[in-house]
């Protein structure tokens, strides 16, 4: 989410060696990647290696994600098999920090044009020096708080279809009038499905949007047109960046995980699932409120 918070005057320095200049990574966190590499990729040709994504450069967080791209010699097939072996340790915290490590495996050397900075992990150098390039979130925020009225409007219509549902459970299960519960049961499914199949249709559009646009930056920087300094501060990247920023992002992406391809709520198990999706999203978005005032209020 490097795009939206505040600069810092330093790159992390649990990750970089800040007293040199330029700043390489930290001996631990490079021995750490290194230890972490050997396992996931025995025997498997690396061609390059490349640190990414915020921690790379001046607007970081304390547990902002150190992205790890890793350019391999394997066909797509093989690829994908080196991925799933990634799932087991991804996301797993850098040793002595809060900042998670996720290793990207690419069979081609990643477009270098959609990252502000990049560092080459095994030449020890920078290849495109850190940034600072930034949006201030209080410029956009109200234009952002309009564009995802409609998004919180079926975020919320889920929730009660499945208060109601709930009652209307229990009603059945205590000696109501199965007939009418029946017919309300099936009306307020059918009002959960809808919005949640809308929810998925705006993580589709929001990924898919934010996708055509590095397409267009790339496209325009390879003939020698930049319209803006980064392609980071797009404003599709910027809503995508305030959707995730904000707990949108994931629980968009969780409910298109249960929906599947129809992106729909067609069984029992998955009307489940998603009810405790959004159950679990909610509270997380009311402990983070609440953990924020604290900090306000001391």
């Amino acid at each position: 989410m490097s795009v939206l918070d505040e600069k810092k005057k330093t790159l992390c320095p649990v990750v970089w060696d800040i007293s040199q200049s330029p700043p390489v990574i930290q001996p631990l966190a490079k021995r750490d990647i290194i230890e972490r590499l050997s396992i996931l990729t025995k025997e498997v040709p690396i061609e390059a290696v490349f640190i990414v994504g915020s921690l790379t450069g001046y607007r970081y967080t304390p547990d902002s994600d150190l992205d790890v791209s890793v350019t391999v010699d394997l066909n797509d097939e093989e690829l994908e098999q080196l991925r799933d072996k990634t799932k087991g340790i991804e996301s797993e915290l850098l040793a002595g920090t809060k900042h998670p490590v996720n290793f990207y495996f690419l069979n081609a050397t990643g477009n270098q044009d959609n990252y502000d900075s990049v560092y080459d992990f095994v030449e020890d150098k920078w290849i495109k020096e850190p940034t600072d390039i930034g949006v201030d979130l209080f410029d956009v925020y109200d234009e952002f708080r309009g564009a995802v009225s409609q998004l919180d409007a079926n975020k919320a219509e889920a929730l009660r279809s499945i208060t109601d549902i709930e009652a209307l459970r229990a009603a059945y299960n205590n000696g109501g009038d199965p007939a009418i519960l029946r017919y309300k049961l099936m009306r307020r499914y059918k009002d959960l499905d809808a919005a949640v199949e809308k929810l998925v249709a705006e993580y589709d559009e929001a990924h898919q949007d934010r996708l055509r646009a590095f397409k267009r930056y790339s496209d325009l920087a390879a003939i020698g047109v930049q319209v803006l300094p980064s392609p980071n501060v797009l404003p599709e990247n910027v809503r995508y960046k305030m959707l995730e920023r904000y707990h949108y992002l994931d629980l968009l992406k969780k409910l298109q995980d249960i929906t599947g391809d129809e992106g729909k709520l067609d069984t029992p198990d998955k009307r489940e699932e998603a009810r405790e999706v959004l159950e679990e999203e909610t509270e997380k978005s009311l402990l983070d409120s609440f953990a924020a005032l604290s900090i306000l209020t001391k």
